[in-house]
């Protein structure tokens, strides 16, 4: 990990002092320079946290759980899965917020509109891979319910008489069981998860906007 972080680090103050000058046309100065060397740190920890994070999801979402077998998507796991994966993006948002905000301070605004985009691309990554892990947990569990319903009908079938009428009404009540649960969804995407999701990707842009409030107010008097 240490390593690791460590050629973040490099890379980020090499590039960043590179980076920065070919921005603004010259050299960025030895006090931004200097300042590139502790928000280096920061920055490195922060992109090791968003990989180890985003493998962590996909791994989460290969393991077994026990859920709802009629409907999985209300199960508890689910919600404590998406209130993991909910509070993981607002850290990544405040960590942003707060070093575009440190950007603004040092004089590197102009450095702060590419690292939001790339955050903003975090962000969409990040995403994606928890609404794909959620997805598959659930759909797992459906597809499991399903093919045990399945196998007691398929029972029923060789082994009665399908003409006597509580074998019927049994089996009536399976396929309708089995109906039911096809046809439940598994894409437990609201629009509180949509929200929440504009929500965190506009922090790293208040950020850039607190660290330039005096321009702000100078443009806007």
């Amino acid at each position: 990990m240490l390593g690791y972080i460590t050629i973040l680090w490099i890379l980020w103050v090499f590039g960043g002092v590179v980076g920065a000058s070919f921005i603004l046309g010259e050299f960025i100065g030895y006090g931004p320079m200097f300042a590139t060397i502790p928000v280096g740190f920061l920055i490195a920890i922060g992109f090791y946290y968003c990989v180890w994070f985003y493998f962590l999801s996909l791994f989460l979402g290969q393991l077994k759980y026990k859920l709802n077998s009629i409907s999985p998507i209300h199960s508890e796991t689910i919600s404590v899965l998406q209130t993991i994966f909910n509070k993981h993006l607002y850290i990544l948002a405040v960590f942003f917020a707060c070093t575009t905000f440190i950007f603004s301070q040092v004089g590197l605004s102009r450095a702060s509109m590419p690292f939001i985009v790339t955050a903003w691309i975090i962000f969409i990554i990040q995403f994606i891979a928890n609404r794909s892990a959620i997805n598959r947990i659930m759909s797992e569990a459906k597809w499991k319910t399903l093919n045990k319903i399945q196998a007691q009908i398929n029972q029923i079938e060789k082994n009665e008489d399908l003409s006597e009428k509580g074998v019927n009404e049994k089996l009536f009540r399976l396929v309708d069981t089995y109906e039911r649960i096809r046809v439940t969804s598994t894409n437990k995407l609201e629009i509180k998860s949509i929200l929440n999701f504009f929500s965190q990707m506009m922090l790293p842009l208040l950020g850039l906007l607190l660290g330039n409030l005096d321009k702000l107010i100078e443009f806007l008097s």
